[in-house]
């Protein structure tokens, strides 16, 4: 869904762009008219983003988004000139299928920070940007279905996903006289990297009235509503992009 104004070149950050969701919201936005800066840790799915984005607007930037300084020079990277920060889309985040009474603390503290401390950086660095700005923006921040019911062998990743959409009610309280949007989007089940066991033929379809597993490019349209000024009223609620998975039952 295209915004009613036009992107005009306006700077938004995407982690999480190295593959999955993150790589696709990043290309449909540079394709839309964002200048895009999109960051992820693996060098390897930057490149592949690299490859695909022949003549968009994107530039790629090596960041471990759970590291402070590695945050703080994303946005400097994409403010860096115009100074002209719409917004961010924060995608970056890390799952481990594994039983609560088996995960360790340290798998525990790795999901922590890939997830939850990754999204509280860059919802802090966006905020403190577009606050300082002057005239607001839209901050989004991608969780998952997984957030609102229990799944086995997921208890921490759904916990700080779930985290996430109390974070980000608490920043659209927090932003919102500045002229800032915060709002979360939910996909449900996707094809990812980060879903190395699921297919297109996956009996989960059956349970989806869509009848289809989802698409990376599915949350394409979501994301740049929720960055664009067609949903200039809309703050501090969560946008669920499953087929109809989360109604069925």
């Amino acid at each position: 869904m295209p915004s009613t104004a036009e992107p005009g070149g306006r700077a938004v950050v995407v982690t999480g762009a190295g593959g999955g969701i993150g790589s696709s919201i990043a290309l449909h936005l540079a394709r839309a008219g964002y200048r895009v800066v999109a960051a992820d840790i693996s060098a390897e799915g930057l490149a592949a983003l690299e490859g695909r984005a022949d003549g968009l607007g994107i530039e790629a930037v090596s960041a471990d988004t759970s590291e402070e300084a590695d945050v703080h020079g994303l946005f400097e990277r994409a403010q860096d000139g115009s100074g002209k920060l719409h917004g961010a889309v924060l995608c970056a985040g890390l799952t481990r299928r594994r039983s609560l009474t088996e995960t360790t603390l340290e798998e525990f503290g790795e999901l922590v920070r890939a997830n939850l401390q990754g999204t509280f950086l860059g919802l802090r660095e966006a905020g403190r940007r577009l606050e300082a700005g002057g005239a607001g923006g839209s901050i989004v921040a991608v969780t998952s279905i997984n957030a609102f019911r229990a799944l086995p062998s997921q208890a921490v990743y759904s916990a700080a996903k779930a985290a996430i959409q109390s974070l980000v009610a608490s920043a659209a309280v927090e932003l919102g006289p500045s002229g800032t949007r915060v709002n979360a989007l939910a996909p449900g089940a996707v094809l990812t990297p980060m879903n190395p066991g699921l297919d297109a033929g996956d009996p989960l379809r059956e349970r989806i009235p869509a009848r289809r597993i989802g698409l990376p490019e599915d949350l394409d349209g979501a994301a740049e509503f929720l960055l664009g000024d067609q949903s200039r009223y809309i703050t501090g609620t969560s946008l669920v992009v499953d087929g109809g998975m989360m109604a069925y039952r």
